[in-house]
């Protein structure tokens, strides 16, 4: 089961889902949906859980949400067995569902937050831009700075060897 009870007060527990994955919630949420959207009557929540046979206290909670997303009317009502709510689909839910749903809103909202999390903005291609002309850069002036030192050690023997020649030709006379 998918729910935890709270105690609120010494004689009050109220339902508290547990975790449930993303695809569960809204798998849930889309079929409460659509058992509201089949019938042509308020459900009690204890009627929407037996039809769909999604735990009583997940359907008491998600229909919460739902509520306030604006699918559903919700009225709370006491029964002998104690609280429950009668619940019918809005206008706006009938549309929603016909769109896709919960499971659809929640593919595209994924999707959307991908495209953010993998999108390169200009701001990302001007740094890497500059870290490939200032690696190159430094590569570059490493390189003549090496053809500078070979050039100074090759001119320094010549020097050497002018002057051997020199000492040389200086003795000889």
């Amino acid at each position: 089961m998918h729910i935890l009870f709270t105690k609120r007060s010494s004689e009050t527990f109220i339902p508290t889902p547990l975790p449930m994955t993303s695809d569960q919630t809204t798998s849930y949420k889309d079929e409460i949906l659509q058992c509201l959207a089949d019938s042509k009557r308020d459900l009690s929540v204890n009627q929407i859980s037996e039809s769909t046979s999604i735990p009583f206290d997940t359907v008491f909670a998600l229909t919460n949400s739902m509520a306030d997303d604006g699918n559903l009317n919700s009225i709370d009502t006491t029964t002998k067995d104690g609280s429950d709510k009668l619940l019918s689909i809005k206008p706006e839910g009938r549309h929603f569902l016909s769109l896709g749903g919960y499971s659809e809103s929640f593919r595209s909202e994924t999707v959307r937050q991908r495209k953010m999390r993998n999108r390169i903005t200009s701001a990302d291609v001007i740094k890497i831009a500059l870290a490939i002309i200032f690696g190159v850069s430094a590569g570059i002036l490493g390189w003549l700075k090496y053809l500078d030192d070979q050039t100074i050690k090759q001119q320094q023997k010549e020097i050497q060897e002018l002057k051997s020649q020199i000492h040389r030709l200086q003795t000889e006379k």
